[in-house]
């Protein structure tokens, strides 16, 4: 009986010590963070100091990063911590919803409720929080992403979905958006990529050869007109079924002339209409 209460007078003690080093870590990484004193050691964040020379995980720096910087707003929270009124565990879950306004009432539900009760006032006070975003190795060269975006969001990435099928030639996956969507803004913003392409577009003037035009080519649909066609049909086909409905395809999208341009017809707004692949075929059918 004496081995098992030392036990667990140790656990007790060991607790204590645990819970008090996690509130002065929390006042040391304030500290350091307000003197920028991980910029002497290499690193040019405080998450990356915290992992790299501190050692911590990426969730335990994250959590106690975050609780740290809420507390130069909210004192009273690092505060709760160090008198044991609430853990690290419970202050991170109320970070994102604690403000000076209402610091006392989540301070109390983070000491009496249970995790799951306060997660779902936490949800309640601000939906976001109710899908954490995550990214988690599933293979070594393959992430698992967790996160919630908001309704429009995700018809935005539909659209880009469509679009990038109708580029490929084929049905693309939300991954395949997703890289679409990263490739294009780290061209247009990242300077490493734009000074990249421009050297190559030097490097490709200086030694390109002069190649005469091709004879008998149609020239292109101007692109002025293609913008206007484009805002028009809103990118969508606007073939017509027997009942008047408007097929609702938005990729594998043409643009047909209804009247040829060998026949004479012209590159014209009132010419030109959005088709599907599949409805250009019958339009074309229905002619012959």
């Amino acid at each position: 009986m004496d081995l098992i209460q030392k036990l667990h007078e140790k656990a007790l003690r060991c607790a204590t010590d645990f819970l008090r080093l996690e509130s002065e870590l929390i006042n040391i990484l304030q500290e350091i963070d307000d003197r920028k004193v991980f910029t002497h050691f290499g690193f040019t964040s405080l998450f990356g100091y915290a992992v790299g020379a501190l050692k911590l995980s990426e969730g335990q720096a994250y959590g106690l990063i975050s609780i740290a910087r809420k507390s130069r707003e909210v004192p009273e929270l690092k505060e709760a911590i160090s008198r044991g009124t609430i853990n690290t565990s419970q202050a991170r879950r109320i970070v994102s919803v604690i403000t000076p306004e209402n610091k006392v009432q989540w301070i109390a539900m983070s000491s009496t409720l249970t995790q799951r009760e306060l997660e779902k006032k936490i949800v309640a006070e601000k939906p976001k929080e109710a899908v954490k975003d995550k990214m988690t190795y599933i293979q070594p060269t393959r992430v698992q992403l967790v996160c919630g975006i908001s309704e429009e969001l995700m018809k935005e990435i539909e659209r880009i979905k469509d679009l990038v099928s109708q580029s490929s030639g084929k049905p693309v996956r939300l991954e395949d958006a997703l890289k679409a969507m990263a490739t294009l803004y780290l061209e247009k913003k990242d300077p490493v990529v734009k000074a990249k392409r421009v050297l190559q577009k030097k490097n490709q003037l200086s030694s390109r050869r002069v190649s005469p035009k091709p004879k008998n080519k149609r020239p292109p649909i101007p692109a002025q007109i293609r913008h206007e066609i484009a805002k028009r049909d809103n990118g969508q086909c606007t073939h017509l079924d027997s009942n008047g409905n408007r097929c609702e395809q938005t990729k594998w999208i043409d643009l047909h002339h209804k009247q040829q341009v060998t026949d004479g017809g012209e590159h014209s707004i009132n010419n030109i209409v959005t088709v599907c692949r599949s409805h250009h075929r019958l339009h074309h059918q229905l002619t012959l």
